[in-house]
């Protein structure tokens, strides 16, 4: 006996059904949290053009000059051969940010204000540390996250110049 093929409006109604199970499933009907909070370098503008004296919490550790109404703090470290003090602030997020080195460059109307450190650093997580054009051209990305900070800093004036830094996990009140 001849097999009579279903009519038409099945068919459909199937390929119909199939077609709505699929668009719920790919269509992000989901029982999971709404939007997470902004981590990492969510939400921030690197390089910063101008900072918010307001933003910015005192200072810890040996005090440096107030630059752009931000109070900042020298941090004396090696850099390869090389003695060198950075001027450094945390904003009230626990983001620290770059404000020069001292006897180079600072922020000001030409230099955008630099990320060094982000308040939750992910692994990943990439941006221009500093700006200041022809003298401190820096990238940086995140290569670990955990009780201590490991960053690749690449230069963008010299592309063979590339080094690690290992910080402290920032500490966020």
């Amino acid at each position: 006996m001849p097999v009579t093929p279903a009519p038409i409006v099945v068919r459909r109604a199937a390929v119909t059904a199939v077609a709505a199970v699929t668009a719920v499933a790919l269509g992000g009907c989901s029982l999971g949290p709404g939007d997470s909070p902004p981590t990492g370098i969510d939400g921030l503008e690197v390089p910063s053009a101008s900072p918010d004296p307001d933003d910015f919490v005192a200072p810890e550790g040996t005090p440096g000059p107030e630059i752009a109404g931000v109070a900042t703090t020298r941090v004396e470290r090696l850099d390869g051969l090389e003695q060198v003090v950075d001027l450094l602030a945390t904003d009230e997020d626990g983001h620290t940010w770059w404000f020069g080195r001292e006897g180079e460059w600072q922020v000001g109307p030409d230099v955008p204000l630099g990320l060094w450190l982000p308040a939750q650093p992910r692994v990943g997580d990439g941006w221009r540390r500093s700006a200041a054009e022809g003298v401190s051209e820096e990238r940086v990305t995140v290569l670990e996250a955990g009780e201590q900070v490991v960053l690749e800093v690449r230069s963008d004036l010299d592309p063979d110049l590339v080094r690690r830094e290992v910080w402290p996990q920032p500490t966020t009140g």
